[in-house]
């Protein structure tokens, strides 16, 4: 993936959040760093992936699960 605009980081976002809701989460993970490698500012990106590391499997599952049904409307 080399997304070159906010449009395309956008919508790689939102495949990657909807992926984490399919409880794919590892695809998710590998989509929220591509983002990261071409802008950490994006959303919050650079708080998934260092929750990720910083965190324990349970709680980033939880944490980021409960955001992201939220955000989408099925919390």
């Amino acid at each position: 993936m080399n997304p070159d605009n906010k449009t395309d980081l956008g919508r790689i976002y939102a495949g990657a959040r909807e992926l984490f809701i399919d409880g794919e989460h590892d695809r998710a993970l590998e989509r929220f760093k591509s983002i990261y490698e071409v802008d950490c500012t994006f959303h919050d990106v650079a708080e998934i992936i260092n929750d990720y590391y910083d965190a324990e499997d349970d709680e980033w599952l939880a944490k980021w699960d409960a955001r992201f049904r939220q955000q989408h409307g099925t919390a």
